[in-house]
């Protein structure tokens, strides 16, 4: 547990100091792509190290503790899905990571029940997925309409922008054209 707890930490200050990194950089365009690929590479990593654990002392748990691994691995991985909605590659990689290795550690447990639990965190996991990629799914809807949105917004503001400036343009010909019929009757007069 202890050896568990200290990959948990360990992970967790790879992942923060990655993300001062990236917030320090702010990349865009194809580094973006770097970044996205990085992201895949710690959500693998992460998932690893919660499943380190259960995978670990499966074999030796006894049931109300396997119970508790379950439950956590599904509490992970639906905080995970929520949180990640935008990233569905890392998003899958990590609850693979999270689910696959306790259920092959219990798969390969000589134990009946624990065959039932390998059976219920692969159709969990599966589930988990079904329901992450329907999140990414609706995300990505959310952000086409937000940025479409965006655009008209900017589209009627650049409007009316162009409205205004033509008012003033015309304002300023009428001017002109009001100075020109003034100035002309005041010339002849003058001369």
């Amino acid at each position: 547990v202890t050896l568990w707890a200290a990959v948990l930490l360990g992970d967790a200050a790879f992942n923060f100091s990655v993300w001062m990194v990236f917030q320090r950089q702010s990349p865009s365009g194809s580094a973006v792509a770097r970044w996205r690929r990085l992201f895949v590479f710690q959500s693998a990593l992460a998932g690893l190290a919660w499943a380190l654990g259960p995978t670990m002392l499966i074999s030796q748990a006894p049931g109300i503790l396997i119970a508790n691994f379950v439950a956590m691995q599904f509490c992970v991985c639906a905080v995970v899905i929520i949180s990640m909605a935008a990233q569905r590659t890392a998003m899958v990689v990590y609850v693979v990571a999270v689910m696959a290795p306790v259920a092959v550690a219990a798969w390969l447990d000589e134990d009946g029940q624990k065959h039932l639990v390998a059976g219920a965190l692969m159709f969990g996991m599966a589930a988990l997925i079904l329901v992450g990629i329907s999140s990414n799914q609706a995300t990505r809807r959310e952000l086409k309409i937000v940025e479409q949105r965006a655009r008209a917004d900017e589209s009627r503001h650049l409007g009316e922008q162009i409205a205004h400036l033509d008012r003033q343009r015309s304002m300023g010909q009428m001017a002109n054209t009001l100075a020109h019929e003034l100035n002309q009757p005041l010339a002849a007069i003058l001369l």
